[in-house]
């Protein structure tokens, strides 16, 4: 009678370290897959923080040390999806001579960290007055793969737009 009953208090003990060796392994299969959304959805880039606007604005600049000129209108198209687009049409001058700008340049962006954006699969598409040579827009002009993204304090909906050196655009948004 006796063997009986540690044989089912052993069982009853054995039972209970199965429950909590199943509730143990559940919590750390849970805390796993956290982890694992969490690192995917890092790495893809937070949709969140993704812009949604356009607006327009013409763009001086001027580096007369180096006869350089640009004065183009621009249109900045950001979409919630990760896509944006930019135009430009206008003209530059350099050292090298007097050119057409007329050009729309397709991206993809994603959220990089508190305000900046990276550029990805930037693509271009002149137009037929577009004179500029090969290479020489990208190189002087475009060439950043990031921008950022800044509210300003003092006006409502201004956002401020801008590259590693400097900021290009003010925009109003809705």
């Amino acid at each position: 009678m006796l063997g009986k009953k540690i044989k089912i208090s052993l069982k009853k003990a054995q039972n209970k370290m199965n429950m909590i060796s199943m509730v143990i392994i559940f919590f750390v299969l849970m805390c796993a897959a956290s982890m694992i959304i969490y690192l995917i959805s890092s790495m893809t880039g937070s949709k969140s923080h993704l812009l949604d606007f356009a607006c327009s604005s013409n763009l001086k600049y001027e580096n007369t040390n180096a006869n350089n000129i640009m004065n183009t209108n621009i249109l900045l198209v950001l979409r919630n999806d990760g896509k944006g687009m930019i135009t430009f049409d206008g003209n530059i001058t350099n050292e090298k001579g007097n050119y057409k700008l007329s050009r729309v340049v397709y991206f993809n962006y994603e959220y990089f960290n508190s305000r900046s954006f990276i550029l990805r699969e930037k693509t271009s598409t002149l137009s037929k007055r577009d004179t500029i040579p090969n290479g020489l827009f990208e190189e002087r002009y475009f060439p950043t793969d990031t921008f950022y993204v800044a509210p300003i304090d003092n006006i409502k909906n201004a956002l401020l737009i801008g590259n590693r050196l400097s900021p290009v655009l003010i925009c109003i948004t809705d």
